[in-house]
């Protein structure tokens, strides 16, 4: 037994001996970059490019392979990878079972095979970078990349992918996941991945059948930093832009649940929900890809949406700066989608800055780059409100048509929330049709173009008590002085007006209101981007015999208007200046002085 064990010992030595001087005798003989032709013309025939600058080394242990430096592939859309070190490795047996079966090895149809994927072991690539051509990529860089694929089988047999890269030369990601690749069944199982960064962490699981077409899964998103996104994109792609937002951690925290299916030429379905710093909403998801159909569907109970709101007075955008912000907003589904879309948005109520809007629902659709707004209508501030409209985004500047009505809005809620202004009562009505051009503000107020009416129902003006203020004005031309007892505040009569918008200004033409003793006309303009405004006010006592007190009673232009320019800032917390128009009482200001004051304070 002992010599039997020396003799079988001896004879493996020798066999060791001779294979390893027949593998330094091919080393030392055979020049490996003869390959480089052979493996060109593998890429060509695989439709791309490849170019080697550096060296080919043929590996042999532990396992048989190929070792290239200095690789770089381009794809036929002129996008480009280049990689410091791309390494393919195969173990033995499975080579013998090649050698030993009735593929031909000699030929490279083989190569070009599904069941080519079982003699690669392992891919290592080093130190990679990828550019793409196509637009919108075209900036888009991934460097620094690191994959390792070991253990690969087309049998349905998972195994390890890990992947490294640095997106746009800021964001390190990482990519863990194993792989089932199932070629006879024509079956790719993920059964979980994950990929995690500093900007948050995706992960989920995926099976797809190539024979049917179906895709099932799930996906879990966490810590999703879309306010840091965006300020990554926008170092590279300036289009990509958020205002900065009331708070301060708005858009950091975003995180989703969803549960997926797809069909290849039928239908989609995703189900989830999507968590915006903690608010849930609802999200469905039903496709159809046949017809190029999409509908989206957000529904919650509460959401807040003030934090989300700009900032005031933050700094003005340029148009050329914004003109594609647009893709950031929830409708970007409608721009994107290259078919017929349609979003629908169900809110039970939506919290704003200082107010509340509740039943809230939304139905936009989109195709060719024209959105609709088909229907918006909530209850607010005691009333309701109705929206419809579009959006044109066929053209570089977008163009924005909006039909707005207002039914029973009651001003002292509304004004203390939209302008912190408590001093005007009464219940609003409105219908106004607007159309603008762009997305900035400063854009958008000064090609606004609109017209409609207004009324309010029981107005009270709780600042001042006009027909005092304007008696006050009046008796300055006769030094009159009236002994009535002014309540405070102005009752109204249910006043109605025209409005009209162009060139920057919002026109009042032919208010009509009153007091209990005197009729008004209004008509004038509010500059709407400075706030400042100017009315033009007559007055006429409308019933003698139910004013004999009356400062308008003693002025010899009874039975006639009496003008007033009315000055001030929609903002301000000052009630208007109204003195009367110079011109128009003529001869009644006797006193010359007066009169120069009068017309100096009518120009301020």
């Amino acid at each position: 037994m002992y010599r039997l064990f020396k003799v079988v010992f001896s004879v493996g030595l020798l066999i060791i001996a001779l294979l390893t001087l027949t593998i330094v005798y091919f080393l030392q003989t055979y020049d490996t970059n003869d390959l480089r032709p052979t493996l060109q013309q593998l890429a060509l025939n695989s439709g791309f490019d490849l170019k080697i600058d550096g060296e080919i080394d043929v590996l042999l242990f532990p396992n048989m392979g190929i070792s290239i430096d200095s690789i770089e592939i381009k794809f036929v859309k002129g996008s480009s990878m280049r990689a410091e070190k791309l390494s393919l490795t195969t173990d033995w047996s499975t080579l013998f079972h090649i050698i030993s079966s009735s593929i031909n090895p000699t030929s490279n149809q083989w190569i070009l095979g599904p069941e080519s994927i079982d003699l690669i072991d392992d891919i290592h690539l080093l130190n990679a970078e990828v550019h793409f051509n196509s637009i919108p990529l075209s900036k888009l860089i991934l460097s620094d990349i690191q994959l390792r694929v070991d253990n690969i089988s087309g049998q349905g047999d998972a195994f390890p992918v890990k992947l490294q890269v640095n997106v746009l030369e800021k964001l390190n990601m990482s990519i863990t996941t194993s792989l089932g690749l199932d070629l006879r069944s024509q079956t790719i199982r993920i059964p979980s991945f994950e990929i995690s960064s500093e900007l948050g962490n995706i992960g989920g699981q995926t099976l797809i059948d190539g024979a049917s077409g179906a895709v099932t899964g799930n996906l879990k998103f966490s810590d999703i930093n879309l306010f840091g996104l965006t300020e990554l994109l926008k170092l590279h792609f300036p289009q990509f832009s958020i205002p900065r937002m009331r708070g301060e951690q708005s858009l950091r925290n975003i995180g989703a649940t969803a549960e997926f299916d797809f069909m290849a030429s039928e239908t989609a379905h995703l189900d989830g929900v999507l968590s915006i710093d903690g608010q849930p909403l609802g999200l469905k998801l039903v496709g159809d890809t046949s017809k190029q159909n999409l509908q989206v569907l957000l529904s919650a109970k509460s959401f807040n949406l003030g934090n989300y709101l700009p900032r005031a007075r933050e700094t003005k955008q340029k148009t050329s700066d914004v003109q594609y912000s647009i893709l950031l907003s929830p409708l970007a589904p409608l721009i994107m989608w290259p078919g017929e879309t349609q979003i629908e948005i169900d809110l039970e109520q939506l919290k704003m800055d200082g107010f509340e809007i509740s039943n809230v629902f939304a139905n936009f659709s989109s195709f060719r780059s024209i959105i609709q707004l088909n229907t918006l209508n909530a209850d607010l501030f005691g009333g309701y409100v109705d929206l419809t409209g579009l959006v044109n985004l066929q053209r570089n500047i977008p163009r924005s048509e909006l039909k707005i009505n207002l039914h029973k809005i009651n001003l002292s809620s509304m004004l203390p929330s939209i302008i912190d202004n408590s001093d005007i009562n009464g219940s609003l009505n409105m219908e106004f049709n607007i159309a603008f051009n762009g997305i900035d503000l400063e854009n958008l107020l000064n090609s606004a173009v609109g017209s409609g009416a207004i009324s309010v129902m029981q107005p009270l003006y709780s600042k001042i008590n006009l027909e005092q203020t304007l008696c006050s004005a009046a008796t300055l031309l006769t030094r009159a002085r009236s002994s009535k007892n002014w309540p405070t505040g102005t009752s109204l009569q249910d006043l109605s007006a025209e409005l009209e918008v162009k060139s920057g200004n919002l026109m009042v033409r032919d208010l009509i209101s009153g007091t209990e003793n005197i009729d008004l006309n209004l008509h004038g303009a509010v500059d709407m981007r400075s706030k400042d405004y100017q009315f033009l006010l007559k007055a006429r006592l409308n019933d003698e015999s139910n004013a004999q007190d009356s400062c308008f009673n003693k002025l010899s232009m009874r039975g006639q208007d009496i003008p007033f320019t009315c000055k001030g800032n929609v903002l301000s917390t000052s009630p208007p200046m109204c003195l009367p128009s110079i011109g128009a009482l003529g001869g009644l200001i006797k006193n010359k002085e007066l009169s120069d004051l009068l017309k100096t304070l009518s120009d301020l």
